[in-house]
């Protein structure tokens, strides 16, 4: 059978890729061979989720002016209008290195508005750092197709996508989040094919990086697929009987997510428990804290997991979905199962309350009313220093402008809004419903089809 090699080098995208039909299909009528940085090992015990697939570990060797060139793609070369857009990671890396960032933004203004200076620089960057780390493997294996579920940001991605390139070898990418393109890395190398959710991804991807319409290919959020069938009566009592829900009573989920970008959620726990005991919100009322998967085993992004459980033993209005996640190395993918859990848990809520983050499309999909966190727990920090400036980075304020959620800018506020949603759960139904549309172009289940045609006509372009 041909070889397609899949690159995966973060827990999600063993999420989007494996645990989604198109890697069975894929695995019908190929042989997968997955590329992972060292420090990446499958135990033998979750040998059978790659169900045939190889695991090929490869080392790259950093330059010792990577870090330069990686400063120079996002701050000098990219796009004008990549460099605009507003998001966290850039407003964390100019805080750090402000004079730096300070005259970066002046050579941008001049250089980062040249389309054809973004790809001189790439062939620049590729002449120092060439992915000759790959040249063995694809030499040996002699694939048909390379597939990553990094755009091609990425130090271990760029070089593989070059290698690709460079021995002609056709690569297919997968934009795996909604902000990636205006929020995350910059490209350091374009894939041949660029897999994106939606429509909004699509412009994004040609005018934030120059990408040709026939380059890219909508295809929805291969993730999400599975919501269009749901969870099992059996799974939902599964799900509500690990975690002690009483399905009679009603429920909120709090999403969570990193505290080093949000250190307030353990507070904004304790305010809901509060408002229960205090009878602003109805007696009898669960808050089922959903912890970011990313937050459970990850020495950058962890939190603090006992100051939760804490919380549940002293009161028993707080119930607590911690993910399980596997250990894969340097790298801990949720179970496969973990997306029931989500699922059971967003169909069941009355509402969900969280600070900017991808559960908010989630929600959407499975009709659960979306409350966004607008204010510091029990601060009030200045607009620089607030949760509020998140709501409108880039990527999320096109939530906001659908009305497909409230935004709390008090503890008062938040729990107003809850009570609202427990009297109408229907209520802002459109405007989730455009969130959906928008976002995710459609329900059908079928994403994982849309991305396996286009890795079929790759096959077919490298005979």
């Amino acid at each position: 059978m041909p070889t397609i090699l899949i690159c995966y080098s973060h827990g999600f995208h063993v999420r989007n890729i494996l645990f989604s039909r198109l890697f069975e299909e894929l695995a019908r009528t190929h042989r997968i061979v997955f590329v992972v940085p060292t420090g990446v090992d499958v135990p033998a015990v979750d040998n059978h989720l790659l169900r045939g697939g190889t695991v090929k570990p490869v080392q790259i060797r950093p330059h010792r002016f990577e870090n330069t060139f990686l400063f120079l793609r996002k701050n000098v070369f990219a796009g004008r209008e990549r460099t605009q857009t507003f998001n966290l990671i850039t407003e964390i890396e100019r805080a750090r290195h402000p004079i730096a960032y300070g005259l970066a933004s002046k050579l941008n203004a001049l250089f980062g508005r040249v389309p054809a200076l973004t790809r001189v620089w790439q062939q620049i960057e590729a002449i120092f750092v060439s992915g000759t780390e790959f040249d063995a493997l694809l030499q040996r294996e002699k694939p048909r197709l390379v597939m990553t579920a990094n755009y091609g940001t990425e130090a271990f991605e760029v070089r593989l996508l070059r290698a690709a390139k460079r021995h002609r070898v056709p690569s297919l990418a997968m934009v795996p989040s909604w902000d990636n393109l205006s929020s995350k890395g910059v490209i350091g190398e374009e894939p041949q094919a660029l897999a994106v959710w939606n429509e909004i991804m699509r412009d994004e991807a040609r005018n934030l990086y120059g990408f040709s319409p026939e380059q890219i290919h909508v295809c929805g959020g291969l993730q999400f697929d599975q919501y269009s069938t749901g969870p099992s009566h059996e799974q939902r009592t599964a799900v509500l009987g690990r975690l002690n829900i009483d399905a009679t009573r009603p429920w909120v989920v709090v999403g969570t997510i990193t505290p080093k970008y949000f250190d307030k959620n353990v507070e904004i726990v304790e305010l809901l428990d509060e408002a229960i005991k205090a009878g602003c919100l109805p007696t009898g009322l669960q808050v089922v804290v959903r912890l970011h998967p990313q937050v459970v085993d990850d020495p950058v992004f962890g939190d603090n997991l006992d100051k939760y459980r804490q919380l549940a033993v002293r009161s028993s209005n707080i119930k607590l979905s911690i993910p399980r996640v596997m250990r894969w190395g340097r790298i801990s993918p949720p179970y496969p199962d973990d997306t029931i859990e989500l699922m059971t848990l967003l169909q069941g809520a009355a509402a969900a309350v969280m600070p900017a983050t991808t559960l908010a499309i989630d929600a959407c999909a499975l009709g659960c009313p979306v409350v966004a966190i607008g204010f510091d727990g029990r601060e009030q920090l200045p607009y620089a220093q607030s949760v509020r400036r998140t709501l409108d980075f880039t990527h999320y304020r096109r939530l906001v402008a659908q009305g497909g959620l409230r935004i709390a800018e008090s503890a008062e506020q938040m729990v107003a809004e809850l009570n609202a949603y427990l009297d109408d759960r229907t209520r802002d139904a459109e405007g989730r419903r455009r969130v959906v549309e928008s976002h995710l172009v459609s329900l059908d289940g079928q994403a994982w089809s849309r991305v396996l045609k286009v890795a079929h006509e790759l096959v077919k372009s490298s005979n």
